[in-house]
């Protein structure tokens, strides 16, 4: 008899497992995610190009180092005003590339964040669905998968892409426990929307300000226990980066104050350049394009859940704009607010017209994905030409040492790329005259040329495989193999001695 409810519960559950993975909700995600995660090892596998070089050197490569013994050290990591945060988890992930035997860690990397990114896809997916199932998960799905921004960031390792993801995930969570009834579940999203705020601040703490705002917005609600548990949520990512700093640079919160030491105080961010206030809206509109007009119109639609995500977005906007230096991916965070927004007004407008949806949704997946092709694209390709002559090189069989000449200033110092972009273990070199460079010719067989135009001596002794508007070239020398120990510390010396 015992043996017969056993049975009976088991066949209950097994029916139960199969209604929840073939329930309508779970088809649609999953189809959705799978779209995302296919789409994103398009743009991982033929648009190598990294958004801002900071995506290798500050990231991939001391996680490498940590991995492989060998990465190169940019001045950051030598003050000590870096968290190993991010590169800790990067590098974790490289041994397990490396247990698998995968050769390619750089695509591997970006696998593994084309996953982790699709957080952004499920929480869009999520909050349509609560908003008006089928229809409005698809709706916001879908900017989730193909807004241009969205999609090159998902492969990046940049923490401003990685924090902005986290912030986005805990300010949907956010607006979806306002409007959440039931008790427990409300302390539940709570407790996650706290979570994924405090990620966000650990992770780049320039997105602290915007994720504390956020956090006083559980306030309204007055539910003292669900409060309580979305604050202690927020707080433990921090501690950890607390406790990570102190063990790792020797104090905590070292890579927050130091940081602010150095770039604020002292004003070394500002070397890398300055930008007047307005430049973040100057360069989306340019990027964004024809695409800027459905954007501020459907942001217009989006009913009274926008306020949150905008004030949050227009703060972060404001306080990024006072700082001097500034590059576009500083307020990415801002930017997939405002794509959020502008996606719950995208439905609104379905909702008025059912009849058009698909005429719509169409309309507006191939105005994104125009302006990822037509802007995003050209823009990767210009930051991947070093990385792909990097890559010529060292697929070739006789590859002993990789060489990068660039200018006396050093400018181009970050163009080809690192050892974690390589897929076995050669040495490179940097030189800032030719002279250098051909003194030490023994050491490398190929040389990546910048700055340079068509040098001369290069032209006469080494082979041309390949130039790029003559401003940068792969050089091969055909009778030549590498003497000497290798020096894989090499390129971390002259960024010292450079100052870079």
């Amino acid at each position: 008899m015992k043996g017969d409810i056993r049975a009976l519960e088991g066949i209950v559950y097994f029916k139960k497992r199969v209604q929840f993975f073939t329930h309508s909700y779970w088809k649609s995600l999953f189809l959705c995610l799978g779209l995302a995660f296919f789409v994103r090892i398009l743009v991982a596998l033929f648009i190598p190009g990294v958004w801002r070089f900071d995506e290798i050197f500050q990231y991939l490569e001391p996680a490498h180092r940590l991995s492989y013994g060998t990465g190169i050290i940019t001045w950051e990591w030598r003050v000590g005003i870096r968290s190993w945060l991010v590169p800790g988890i990067l590098a974790q992930l490289m041994t397990i590339g490396q247990v698998l035997g995968i050769k390619s860690q750089l695509f591997f990397i970006r696998l593994c964040l084309s996953l982790a990114s699709l957080c952004v896809v499920a929480a869009f997916f999520w909050y349509g669905w609560r908003k008006a199932g089928s229809v409005g998960a698809w709706t916001l799905g879908l900017f989730g998968i193909f807004w241009p921004d969205i999609l090159s960031a998902s492969i990046r390792s940049l923490g401003e892409f990685l924090g902005g993801n986290a912030l986005l995930v805990g300010v949907i969570l956010l607006l979806a426990y306002r409007r959440e009834p039931a008790e427990k579940k409300g302390l539940l999203i709570a407790s996650m929307a706290g979570l994924a705020l405090g990620v966000a601040a650990a992770i780049r703490f320039q997105l602290a300000p915007g994720a504390g705002l956020a956090m006083l917005f559980f306030i309204q609600k007055k539910k003292n226990k669900e409060i309580l548990s979305a604050y202690c949520a927020f707080i433990l990512p921090i501690v950890f980066l607390g406790i990570l700093d102190w063990v790792t640079l020797g104090n905590a919160f070292q890579s927050i104050f130091k940081n602010y030491y150095y770039n604020k105080t002292l004003g070394i961010a500002d070397q890398y350049g300055k930008k007047w206030p307005g430049f973040y809206i100057e360069k989306y509109i340019e990027f964004w394009g024809a695409l800027c007009v459905p954007a501020f119109f459907l942001i217009l639609k989006a009913k009274q859940e926008k306020v949150i995500p905008l004030l949050i977005a227009g703060f972060i906007l404001f306080y990024h704009s006072l700082i001097s230096h500034k590059e576009m991916s500083f307020v990415y965070a801002s930017v997939i607010l405002i794509v959020f927004v502008a996606a719950c007004g995208c439905f609104e407008v379905i909702q008025k017209v059912p009849e058009q949806k698909a005429k719509i949704l169409g309309g507006i997946t191939v105005g994104m994905l125009f302006t990822f092709i037509s802007t995003y694209i050209p823009f990767l390709n210009d930051n991947s030409i070093g990385l792909r002559f990097q890559k010529m090189a060292r697929k070739q069989p006789d590859a002993c040492g990789i060489a990068l000449l660039t200018g006396t200033a050093g400018y181009s110092s970050f163009e080809m790329g690192g050892y974690s972009t390589l897929s076995k273990k050669i040495p490179l070199y940097l030189y800032t005259s030719i002279n250098e460079a051909t003194e030490n010719s023994q050491y490398y067989n190929y040389i990546i040329t910048t700055e340079q135009g068509s040098v001369p001596i290069f032209s006469k002794e080494w082979q041309q495989i390949k130039c790029k508007s003559n401003k940068i070239c792969l050089y091969h020398h055909v009778n030549q193999t590498c003497a000497g120990q290798p020096n894989f510390e090499q390129f971390s010396n002259k960024l010292k001695a450079l100052g870079k």
